[in-house]
């Protein structure tokens, strides 16, 4: 999944907490970045920057933080996102072997790394 975000250089505590709305969504780098996102694109390993799409996440920003209309945009960038058909991590043990797999956790990973641990401390010790 490729996601599409946008950077605004601004001064630092402009944006004073995280804002969010829908699948947008607003936070500031100490440095005084300010990053919105993003798109959920379903586009395999494509990572060209879709002008249609950084347009979108800019007018769903700046109607967020209307501040940002009078900010030029500095960065446009996108990143790809593990996932995998189903929307269900695959998470075990390669048949035969001890190695274990945990991949395709989306936008949650870090989020669902105790369940994940969990999952796999619980099929190893059976």
């Amino acid at each position: 999944m490729r996601g599409h975000l946008l950077g605004w250089d601004a001064k630092p505590g402009t944006l004073t907490t995280i804002l969010r709305n829908g699948a947008t969504y607003l936070l500031q780098r100490p440095n005084g970045r300010i990053i919105a996102g993003s798109t959920t694109e379903h586009v395999g390993f494509e990572r060209a920057i879709d002008p249609a799409m950084a347009e979108d996440v800019r007018r769903r920003a700046v109607r967020l933080f209307p501040l940002l209309a009078d900010l030029p945009v500095a960065e446009v960038w996108n990143g790809l996102r593990p996932a995998i058909e189903g929307n269900v991590p695959a998470i075990g043990r390669i048949p035969g072997t001890n190695i274990w797999t945990a991949y395709g956790h989306y936008r949650n990973g870090i989020l669902l790394t105790p369940e994940t641990a969990r999952l796999i401390a619980d099929d190893y010790c059976q």
